[in-house]
């Protein structure tokens, strides 16, 4: 049997990627068809070494990818090595049905979202993607001092690419209480549960927006303000925060209960 037309070009192009691209650091490549008489598919399966997150990104941007997950990974810049694996099938008769996916796995990395500034440290879990999709698992990190359970989903539309990033925590007294201003604290007690939705817009055509959305229902948090703004036995008073912003400006508003705005 003689393998199809291309296949060695194509089988020598992937190797190539896979091997020479600047400081990947790869291992145990595997690169082959399984049957050439049937489907004429070409696998490579790849160990992705410890690693700068820089040369993943400069993987994704050389593909075709660049305008989505690459997009994503420029807004969401990592540093200290990563490791993980990266798997390609290429169909040699319809380009168009490739599938790249893979695994990249943070273990006490740091990332420091671009737009709205936030810095984030000791960023435990995986990121996983699959062509233009991303997804995260057991993805937990540090955000000023506090712990912050993450969750990503990335996903290419026709005008932008989205990011969703959810966020959970609950911080004790003692944690977040140490962010308040000292003459503030006297006048907060308990713990603090907040739940949070960030949206971030890569968009086709040039530009980012973004919109956010962060509550607390202030279940077992104390806020001792003024007589006509605390919460009574028959109705507590949660408190949310909206965010709509691009590059260059971002609106803000905050409600507690529906007193104060």
């Amino acid at each position: 049997l003689r393998p199809p037309p291309g296949a060695y070009r194509v089988r020598s192009s992937v190797a190539s990627v896979v091997y020479k691209r600047k400081g990947l650091n790869m291992a145990g490549v595997r690169a082959g068809i399984a049957d050439l008489a049937r489907g004429q598919v070409l696998k490579v399966d790849a160990e992705i070494k410890s690693t700068e997150p820089r040369y993943i990104g400069d993987l994704m941007n050389q593909s075709p990818f660049r305008n989505s997950v690459g997009s994503a990974l420029e807004q969401l810049q990592v540093t200290g090595n990563v490791t993980g694996e990266f798997h390609l099938n290429l169909p040699l008769n319809n380009n168009k049905q490739t599938l790249a996916s893979g695994t990249i796995v943070f273990d006490n990395n740091q990332v420091a979202l671009q737009t709205p500034k936030m810095n984030f440290s000791e960023v435990n879990g995986q990121l996983t993607f699959s062509n233009d999709e991303i997804n995260t698992k057991d993805l937990q990190l540090i955000w000023q001092g506090l712990p912050v359970g993450v969750e990503v989903k990335g996903i290419d539309k026709p005008d932008y690419y989205d990011t969703d990033i959810k966020l959970t925590a609950l911080w004790e007294e003692a944690q977040w209480l140490a962010h308040i201003p000292l003459p503030l604290r006297r006048y907060t007690l308990g713990e603090l549960p907040w739940q949070g939705e960030l949206s971030l817009h890569q968009h086709h055509q040039g530009g980012f927006s973004y919109n956010a959305t962060f509550f607390s229902d202030l279940a077992n948090t104390q806020l001792l303000l003024p007589g006509h703004y605390e919460s009574s036995q028959s109705q507590k008073n949660a408190l949310s925060i909206q965010i709509d912003g691009q590059l260059e400006q971002s609106n803000i508003v905050l409600n507690y209960g529906d007193k104060l705005h």
